[in-house]
This record gives structure tokens, C-alpha cells and sequence, in this order.
């Protein structure tokens, strides 16, 4: 059996014919895997993270990162440290979540597999003692913010096509932790599979990370800003992952 058209018609226009050169050798429900897998690659953006380091010269603001050894360390602040900018920052945060100025931003899409745990890992037991998970322990901050300053943080969950389900149904079970419900914003980010050729450099891997981490932030940050609309102000907001 042959691929079907539409298959080979989409490879063609985006020039990843090989991705088939071992068609003959796949099973029949193997072929059935690889044409749904094809099928959800959003190919528009493989292309355009080709074109990245096919025009560097046109894009040198965003190959920068390819000159590692004129990387620099960035200054680093000692915790606990007491100094005026630690005060004025400790200050203005608080006054932000006195007003209701801030959001949260939890990417949740991970499992547990390293862990030796069947799930998301956000709902891995962590403490030794209660077992509560990583989400009561991460929420229940908020929840905490909550209660001292008397003001709702909008949190913004970013899950994976893995944890989603999961992830809503155990949050829906154990209350939020303690947060509104409708304070709480889930979004499943895209897999984005990395298409790499023989003879593909170091350049390529490096452009495609970079479009993916801009793909993610910019994801992020539309639904810290819904959730921050949904409660008519502008304000800041913090990520966790």
C-alpha cells in the first residue's frame, strides 16, 4: 500500500519526501502511525524554523545565541542579602499583590517517568510526611498569597496533550487547592516534533529552540493576559515550571 496522496503532496510542498524512504519496511499499522504523526505536524512552522538558518544573514538578531563563547555570565543576587534594591523589590511586589496586580504561570505539561511515577508530575506526591503533590504545594502558595493579601492570582496552567485530561480532572477533585476554579486557566501547548536531516547542523537545533521557547513564551503570556483581563487589570506575572 501506498502512502496516500495528500501525504505525498504535503512531504513535496515542504520538501521532507525522505521522511518515507522506509515505507516499505513498516507494517501496515506502523504506516497508520507514521501517516497520523505527519498529519499533525504543523509544517508551516518546521519551514519557517528551516528558514531561519537558511537566511542568517537576514536574521542575525536571533542566531546571536550561536556565539557561545562570547557568552556571559549574568549578575547574580545573593539571597537573604538586605540592600535597598532588595527592599524596594520585596516593597513593590507586595504592594502588587495587595492590588491584584499579579498572575502565575504553571508549565505542567511533564510526566513523572523519571520519577518512577504513572502520571503527570504535578500530581507526584512530593512531602514524606502528608504526601501532598507538587500541585497542593505549588497552589497552596498561592492559595496562601490568597489569604494574606486578600486578592485572587489568576494562574495559567500550561499542560501537555499528555497531562491534560489528567491534570483537570485531578485539580477539579482536590478543590484547585484551595484556589476559585474560575481563576484557573489551562491551555495544552502543541508537540512540536524536531525534523532533522543526516546532514542537519548545529545551527538548525539551535534555531528551532529558539523558535519553540518563543512559540512557548508568547503562549504563556496570551493566557496570563486573559486571565489578567478577566479581572480588569493590568498587571505582572510570575512562572513556574
Amino acid at each position: 500500500m501506498s502512502p496516500a496522496p495528500a501525504i505525498l503532496d504535503l512531504l513535496k510542498k515542504h520538501g521532507e519526501e525522505h521522511l518515507l524512504a522506509h515505507w516499505e519496511k513498516l507494517s501496515e499499522k506502523e504506516r497508520f502511525s507514521l501517516e497520523s504523526q505527519l498529519m499533525t505536524i504543523d509544517w508551516h512552522v518546521v519551514t519557517a524554523c528551516k528558514n531561519l538558518v537558511e537566511n542568517q544573514d537576514n536574521n542575525k538578531h536571533i542566531m546571536k545565541t550561536r556565539h557561545f563563547n562570547s557568552a556571559s555570565t549574568p549578575t547574580c543576587h545573593k539571597l537573604g542579602r538586605v540592600d535597598s534594591a532588595s527592599t524596594e523589590a520585596l516593597h513593590r511586589g507586595q504592594e502588587a499583590l495587595a492590588a491584584g496586580q499579579v498572575g502565575a504561570i504553571l508549565v505542567a505539561g511533564g510526566q513523572g517517568t523519571r520519577l518512577g511515577f504513572n502520571g503527570p508530575k504535578g500530581t507526584f506526591p512530593i512531602t514524606t510526611v502528608s504526601k501532598a503533590s507538587l500541585f497542593d504545594v505549588l497552589l497552596g502558595r498561592l492559595h496562601a498569597v490568597k489569604k494574606r493579601f486578600g486578592r485572587d492570582v489568576p494562574l495559567a496552567i500550561m499542560t501537555s496533550s499528555a497531562t491534560d485530561n489528567l491534570t483537570r480532572d485531578f485539580l477539579t477533585a482536590a478543590n484547585f487547592c484551595g484556589l476559585n476554579s474560575d481563576q484557573v486557566f489551562f491551555s495544552a501547548k502543541v508537540i512540536f516534533q524536531h525534523l532533522m536531516p543526516q546532514r542537519a547542523n548545529f545551527s538548525l537545533i539551535v534555531a528551532i529552540v529558539l523558535q519553540l521557547h518563543r512559540m512557548v513564551t508568547e503562549e504563556c503570556y496570551r493566557h496570563s493576559q486573559k486571565a489578567v483581563a478577566l479581572n480588569g487589570f493590568s498587571g505582572r506575572v510570575a512562572v513556574h515550571s
